[in-house]
């Protein structure tokens, strides 16, 4: 090896990816195959991407078979990739190591470069204009991936034109998510938005699972957007049985029992057209349901991983405070605030609207008013500061048998970066844990 490589950091970052795959997400985004010194290295790399890409399990016997299937020329064998791995460092380190390994590639080709300079210098009429030639080469190491990071104002201005032009002629898909409620939609100006990473607020039962479900139902079967699930508390099962009763309006604990009749067969048959997957429609929306994944790390791996493949838009987690959160941390505030931070930073780079539904405290239930507030949220510094939104929903009729507004509930924007904050009043019908709209008021006026 030469100094202008870090063989060391390279069998790190495979190693790393062998002990975790998700964290290959990482190294994607900073590495490339041709970065690595050793042939061997870029080769292995290479087949990690395509198998991942696939969806195949990245362990060193199906990894060994399908670089050697890559690359005939190469010989991998099971037990070096597993010596890899089993001297790999802590995988959440990959980024350390493969920031080394691009020190090494800019090094290597800055001395190559500098060689092919000087041959060209020392043959040319005008060496000036070879070397402002050279320095833009120089310039140029790695460029790409600082082009995906550093935009100038000017360029952004036009783009935003061209955008904002294509939108005004209904060239372009919209960047708002509408919630299938119009009242609440019209305090929203306009519904749920990419680039926005958003809370759902609600003690128990009031129904946040629910609504949260039917917004991603409605995103699919109204707008063609297409919506995951990361389900931590309910099997995927129950999930699936709250979108039937919600969309069908079949009461829930009858296809809970599978006590139907035949209209209700009927109404299965109808919804089950909209929502299974069309042959002659190979890009139809669809809503994808994930009741085993709470590792935040590999959730958002998921996630990257449904955009890319299903062109996913809308993310729902159910709930924030389930989620396992790998990493030391000084507090339960600071081990959230890293979650919320990092799911609203996924939410802004790849495009997408995240939903994070939130545990109130218990202490709502021992006061005289119990519409929710902010502080109310638990943990709920980080969670607030992070959010471009936080709804919570009440029921006035679930602590009052008597109350006036019996099957009504209220929808509050608690909190709005760019939108009202008030609440709107909906229908709900329990019987099919669905919200209709009623009529909405902001800040009580």
């Amino acid at each position: 090896m030469t100094n202008s490589s870090d063989f060391d950091s390279e069998k790190a970052v495979l190693g790393c990816i062998l002990l975790n795959n998700e964290v290959i997400e990482n190294a994607i985004e900073i590495l490339t195959p041709n970065d690595f010194f050793d042939s061997k290295h870029q080769r292995i790399y290479s087949t990690m991407q395509k198998m991942y890409e696939n969806n195949e399990p990245l362990e060193p016997l199906l990894l060994s078979k399908r670089t050697m299937d890559c690359f005939p020329d190469v010989s991998v064998s099971e037990e070096e990739l597993q010596q890899l791995a089993d001297s790999a460092p802590a995988p959440s380190s990959i980024e350390f190591y493969a920031q080394r390994i691009i020190r090494e590639f800019s090094r290597r080709e800055a001395k190559r470069l500098l060689d092919l300079a000087k041959k060209e210098i020392e043959s040319s009429e005008d060496p000036m204009s070879k070397i402002s030639e050279v320095v833009s080469r120089m310039e140029n190491i790695r460029s790409e991936a600082m082009d995906q990071t550093v935009f100038d104002a000017q360029s952004l201005f036009m783009q935003r034109m061209e955008i904002l032009e294509k939108k005004s002629e209904g060239l372009m898909e919209n960047d708002i998510i509408s919630t299938g409620l119009r009242d609440l939609d019209d305090l929203l100006t306009g519904g749920l938005r990419f680039q926005h990473f958003d809370v759902l607020a609600a003690r128990p039962a009031m129904g946040k699972t629910s609504l949260a479900v039917q917004w991603a139902v409605n995103c699919v079967l109204r707008q063609e957007i297409s919506s995951l699930i990361f389900s931590i508390e309910m099997s995927k099962e129950e999930i699936m049985d709250k979108m039937i009763s919600n969309e069908s309006k079949i009461p829930y604990q009858k296809i809970s029992s599978g006590d139907l009749e035949a209209k209700d067969w009927e109404t299965m048959v109808d919804l089950g057209n909209k929502m299974i997957s069309n042959p002659s429609k190979p890009n139809k929306a669809g809503i994808f349901v994930d009741d085993v994944t709470k590792d935040l790390h590999r959730m958002i791996a998921i996630i990257r991983r449904c955009v890319r493949k299903y062109n996913v838009k809308f993310v729902v987690i159910d709930y924030l405070q389930l989620i396992s959160i790998p990493g030391k941390f000084g507090t339960r505030d600071e081990q959230l605030g890293y979650a919320v931070n990092l799911l609203a930073y996924t939410a802004k780079t790849l495009n997408i609207n995240i939903l994070a539904l939130s545990q109130l405290n218990r202490g709502v239930e021992s006061r005289d008013m119990k519409r929710p507030s902010l502080s109310d949220l638990r943990e709920s510094g980080n969670i607030e500061q992070a959010a471009w939104r936080v709804f919570a929903i009440y029921r006035d009729d679930y602590y009052n048998q008597n109350s006036p507004e019996k099957g009504l509930a209220e929808i509050s924007v608690l909190k709005g970066k760019i939108s009202n904050t008030g609440k709107v009043q909906v229908y709900f019908d329990k019987e099919c844990t669905r919200f209709s709209n009623l009529a909405w008021k902001v800040n009580g006026e």
